[in-house]
């Protein structure tokens, strides 16, 4: 066996190994690869998004765990029933247009269970209905979340026990670039 192979098979018994790079060194699971951890999680934000630019933002809930916060710049939403009336506040002011664009997914930390990301977040969104004027993104944001293996639900809202998925535990939105005088469809302040 040569030393390259050893060193990657001593990794692969190893209880931890790390991801991130030497710079950022965090604990990782074996039970779940690192592949793997970032397909999926990137495939539920992708999802949210899709939920918010092409329904009404009614099933974002879903997405986060019922006691889950949501933080919008300065503004902070807690549980599922405060972030069901950001979306229905959201959709009761009318028809919007908007395209949440998720780049850069990278996982800072990643334990058994929990796993810490931040992507980046550019948005477009305007007022009324298809096809808006070209417009410039009105945001351009750090999203940091962590994320929670939980439980999924029977019919009698009982976790199935080794049925589990990801769930968005808390989510902040630091607004990195912002478009003067634009009204954002969510309260940040």
């Amino acid at each position: 066996m040569t030393p390259d192979a050893r060193t990657a098979a001593a990794q692969a018994t190893d209880d931890t190994r790390t991801v991130g790079g030497p710079a950022r060194a965090r604990s990782l699971s074996p039970a779940l690869s690192p592949s793997l951890v970032h397909t999926e999680l990137s495939m539920l934000v992708t999802a949210l998004w899709f939920e918010i630019d092409h329904g009404d933002g009614s099933a974002a809930s879903g997405f986060f765990t019922a006691d889950a916060e949501l933080t919008f710049s300065r503004r902070t939403f807690r549980g599922t029933d405060e972030i069901n009336g950001v979306y229905g506040a959201r959709a009761a002011r009318g028809p919007r247009v908007s395209r949440h664009l998720m780049s850069n997914f990278h996982v800072l930390r990643h334990e058994s269970d929990v796993v810490e990301a931040v992507s980046a977040l550019v948005l477009y969104a305007q007022d009324g209905t298809p096809p808006v004027p070209t417009t410039v993104p009105v945001l351009v944001a750090d999203v940091f979340d962590r994320f929670v293996r939980a439980g999924e639900p029977n019919e009698r809202h009982e976790p199935e026990v080794g049925e589990t998925r990801w769930l968005i535990a808390s989510r902040r939105i630091e607004n990195r670039f912002l478009l003067p005088g634009d009204v954002l469809a969510v309260p940040t302040e």
